[in-house]
């Protein structure tokens, strides 16, 4: 098990350890990307979800990949603008949920491959955004320790928990950061969810999941929307989404901004401690990582990899499938390295980085919805 306030320590070599050797060239970052979860693999392109630790994935019946696809052809249905929504409107996803659930209580990483892979299509973001929310949500609620039938309540209120966004759709597709105004404005849309959803009764809509819908925006400590609730007020369900919801947003372009890198992720994570519990925020990194499934890094001796397997005992040394070596040319064959059992190599960056865009983005009204 680790600290938190281990995660806030800059990660340094080992002392005593011998550094990269002096002369390793410096070389233009090559692009490395994860596989998209839409389509066809490309050609020579790494992949992901087949590099993984076979040990931590039980073969399943259901493909991810289709799985995944249907989920986000729901979402875009749901998240249409409507003059009404139908009392079927659990149909379909309801199941697609159950899936998930299933899948990840196998341990079945393939699945969070696809929900921190990059967006096929910006314009799209509020749909994979649905659907992330969902499968992160189920993941830390697995950690948690929540038995199958909580896990799917959680998982549809975090498939719906935007669904007021249709109201507001003109300013949640701004490209850029919201004006005071159109922030306060935006805030209401946890009001506009709850009304939508109302409308379909109570045998359609389980009352926990209403109530995440109102509720997801608030925070322990008072400081949310749209009713300023604190402390017991603000249940587990709402934490949970509302905690899933800020870290779908900033490993994810959005369209007034880039993502964040891994380590300022985890570090903002880390700053809601009187926001969120505690639990929730430990178990959000201990099953995602420091550096998530998927995430580009380069290693101290240069080389470049992608995160293939997470490390819960030690957050910062997952396993890491070398693509490129030292001087960028990519490998005929990939290598893979388990960080915990090499102590001299380590992961000196990832390579995404927090624009001075994004840290000015931060301190816009805007930037708690749009995160």
């Amino acid at each position: 098990m680790f600290r938190i306030s281990d995660i806030l320590k800059r990660h340094k070599e080992p002392e005593g350890e011998k550094p990269a050797e002096a002369g390793s060239p410096k070389q233009e970052t090559p692009s490395v990307q994860p596989q998209e979860p839409q389509g066809t693999q490309p050609a020579k392109q790494v992949s992901i979800s087949s590099s993984l630790d076979k040990e931590a994935i039980k073969v399943n019946a259901i493909d991810v990949t289709r799985l995944y696809e249907s989920a986000l052809e729901k979402a875009r249905e749901m998240y249409r603008p409507k003059t009404s929504y139908e009392p079927d409107f659990l149909l379909g996803f309801s199941a697609i949920v159950e899936s998930f659930v299933d899948l990840l209580k196998e341990n079945n990483k393939e699945l969070l491959t696809y929900c921190v892979a990059e967006f096929k299509e910006l314009g799209d973001y509020l749909y994979y955004h649905a659907v992330n929310v969902a499968i992160i949500s189920v993941e830390i609620g697995i950690g948690i320790g929540f038995e199958r039938s909580r896990l799917i309540e959680l998982g549809i209120a975090g498939f719906v928990h935007d669904i007021g966004l249709v109201k507001y759709l003109d300013l949640a597709h701004k490209k850029e950061v919201l004006t005071k105004e159109e922030y306060e404005m935006l805030k209401q849309h946890p009001k506009a969810g709850y009304e939508i959803l109302s409308k379909l009764g109570k045998d359609t809509i389980p009352p926990i999941v209403l109530e995440v819908v109102l509720k997801e925006h608030e925070r322990l400590d008072g400081t949310g929307y749209p009713n300023g609730l604190k402390g017991n007020e603000v249940d587990e369900f709402a934490q949970i989404i509302g905690l899933a919801d800020k870290y779908e947003a900033m490993i994810h372009d959005r369209p007034f901004r880039k993502k964040y890198s891994s380590l300022e992720t985890v570090k903002e994570i880390l700053s809601y401690k009187n926001e969120f519990d505690i639990r929730f925020i430990k178990t959000l990194i201990e099953h995602f990582g420091v550096f998530p499934l998927g995430t580009s890094v380069r290693l101290n001796t240069k080389e470049v990899g992608v995160v293939i397997k997470d490390n819960r005992r030690s957050p910062l040394r997952p396993t890491v499938n070398i693509v490129y070596d030292a001087y960028g040319k990519p490998l005929k064959e990939p290598k893979t390295i388990d960080l915990s059992l090499n102590p001299v190599v380590y992961i000196e960056e990832s390579l995404t980085t927090v624009s001075q865009e994004n840290q000015q983005a931060k301190k816009e009204p805007g930037s708690d919805t749009k995160a």
